[in-house]
């Protein structure tokens, strides 16, 4: 189970909202309110994006300067209130290859009996439509809760969500085999003392940073070969940074930066580069 984890104290581990740099603009205006973003496994100069609540089933594929080059429909799929996005290991009939999930979490009015996933192969920037797999899941004591922030383990398969609370968060578990049946109770896996209302998070491709974007921070925790995302989260994060006005968060490809895009017409698309 995670520990409660008090966050350090000091400017040294704090970045100034100065460290964060705008790389390029999102002008499309089919992406008005992008909630999630995640790196793409196949082109490490793409992220697969999404719009919140209100929008149809897709996403889409947008360069690091804010250039839309894909949209993709996710067939058979109807989304609540999709808040997040991420990339991993798909079932474990598709082995090694990437998916993608997108993650209809959101419930402010705290009254759905389940969330989903859906979930499909990495689709190519030819694509148009795509079939999507749907997983349902339950919490473990029926109540509802919140949540803006799935992260899936590029090593294991396994999803984590934490909800989006005024305090403590909560922390949910999947394992890669429990998502096969397409619904399951989530396990309850602790807390989270990280700050006000958890809107996004990402794991990066080689599995050993993880970030979660709180209202006010970035946080970024190392992890350690061998162990699970819900371990490496019990630890307090290596790192705090001053969030830019933004919900999602995505590592670069090579795991040493984050982009982070707000919401909005024709936001920027914000980086920041990791000290190692």
């Amino acid at each position: 189970m995670l520990a409660l984890c008090d966050p350090p104290t000091g400017g040294s581990g704090i970045a100034t909202p100065a460290g964060w740099s705008k790389v390029g603009q999102v002008h499309d205006r089919r992406l008005l309110e992008i909630s999630g973003a995640a790196g793409s496994a196949a082109s490490p100069d793409i992220l697969w994006v999404h719009n919140d609540s209100g929008d149809s089933a897709r996403v889409f594929a947008l360069t690091h300067l804010g250039d839309v080059v894909a949209e993709i429909e996710l067939a058979g799929v109807a989304t609540i209130d999709a808040e997040d996005i991420a990339v991993g290991p798909g079932p474990r009939s598709a082995g090694n290859a990437a998916w993608l999930y997108l993650a209809d979490i959101g419930d402010n009015a705290l009254e759905r009996s389940s969330i989903q996933l859906h979930r499909l192969p990495e689709p190519t920037l030819r694509d148009a439509r795509v079939a999507a797999e749907r997983i349902d899941l339950q919490y473990p004591d029926g109540r509802a809760r919140n949540a803006e922030t799935l992260l899936v383990d590029p090593v294991r398969g396994d999803v984590v969500i934490v909800t989006k609370t005024d305090g403590v968060a909560e922390v949910f578990t999947a394992t890669r085999d429990a998502l096969e049946s397409g619904s399951t109770t989530l396990v309850a896996a602790g807390t989270l003392d990280i700050g006000p209302l958890a809107t996004g998070g990402a794991v990066s491709a080689d599995g050993l940073r993880v970030s979660v974007r709180t209202k006010r921070e970035v946080l970024l925790w190392d992890r350690v070969k061998g162990e699970s995302l819900v371990e490496a989260l019990a630890r307090a994060p290596r790192l705090r940074m001053a969030a830019p006005k933004a919900e999602s968060v995505a590592f670069r490809s090579d795991g040493r930066g984050l982009y982070a895009i707000p919401e909005g017409s024709q936001p920027p698309v914000m980086a920041f580069d990791l000290p190692d």
